[in-house]
C-alpha cells in the first residue's frame, strides 16, 4: 500500500478507497474539554449540514478538504513530524469523508443499509489484501451506529501501508465514512480513531432539522 496523495486518498495494492465509498453512496442514493489531556475539541463546517464537533490527538495534524461544488469534504489526519510519539515508524494517514443524503425516502442511517453499504465497499478492496473472509465488527457512537472491518497487506512494500482499517458511522444526520492506513502501532491507532469518531457530535443548520407541523 503506497503512502496517498493527493487530496483524496489513492493507493496502490489497496484499492482507492473513498472514491469508491463515494461511488457507492451515490449508487445507494465546541464541546467541553475532557479529562483525557491528549485530545483537543475541533470544530469543522459542514456545507447546508451545520457542523461537525471530534475530540482530536494533539499529535494528529488535520487537513480539511471542501469541494468548491459544496460537495461531500474530505478531512484528513497525519502525525506531526518530530513530536516525540511518531519518530518515522509510526506514518499513518486516517481519511474522514462526510456524507449526507437528499432523498427524503431513502435513509442511509439506518443500520441495515448502512451495514450493507460497509460490506459492499470491504468485498472489493479484500481481494488485494491477505484475508479471505470479510469480518464486519458493529460500532456505537453518541446518536447512531457502524461498521467497521480491518485488513492488511503482509506483503506490502517498505513505503506503502501494511493495516487497514475501514468503516461508516451514522453521527446525527451525517455519515462519516473513515479510512485508517498505518505501518506500525495500528492497534493504538485503531483505537484512538475509533474514540475520536464514536464520540463525534452532528449539529445540523436550521434547514437539516426535521419539522413536522401538528
Amino acid at each position: 500500500m503506497k503512502q496517498p496523495s493527493g487530496q483524496l486518498l489513492t493507493v496502490s495494492g489497496f484499492c482507492p478507497f473513498l472514491i469508491r465509498l463515494i461511488a457507492i453512496i451515490g449508487l445507494y442514493s465546541l464541546l467541553p474539554a475532557t479529562a483525557d489531556d491528549h485530545t483537543a475539541p475541533e470544530e469543522y463546517a459542514i456545507p447546508k449540514h451545520g457542523q461537525l464537533r471530534m475530540h482530536v490527538p494533539i499529535d494528529w495534524q488535520v487537513n480539511f478538504y471542501q469541494p468548491e461544488d459544496d460537495s461531500f469534504p474530505v478531512i484528513s489526519f497525519f502525525p506531526f513530524e518530530g513530536r516525540e510519539r511518531f519518530k518515522g515508524t509510526e506514518d499513518f494517514q486516517l481519511s474522514v469523508a462526510v456524507f449526507w443524503t437528499e432523498n427524503p425516502l431513502y435513509d442511509l442511517t439506518d443500520p441495515d443499509t448502512l451495514r450493507d453499504f460497509v460490506a459492499d465497499v470491504g468485498e472489493q478492496v479484500i481481494q488485494q489484501s491477505d484475508q479471505q473472509d470479510l469480518e464486519l465488527e458493529q460500532i456505537s457512537g453518541n446518536s447512531g451506529v457502524g461498521y467497521v472491518f480491518d485488513l492488511s497487506d503482509e506483503s506490502a512494500a517498505e513505503n506503502e501501508y501494511k493495516y487497514l482499517t475501514q468503516g461508516a458511522l451514522s453521527v446525527g444526520n451525517v455519515i462519516l465514512a473513515f479510512s485508517l492506513f498505518s505501518r506500525d502501532n495500528h492497534d493504538k491507532l485503531r483505537t484512538e480513531t475509533l474514540e475520536m469518531l464514536t464520540t463525534a457530535v452532528h449539529m445540523p443548520g436550521r434547514r437539516d432539522v426535521n419539522f413536522q407541523p401538528e
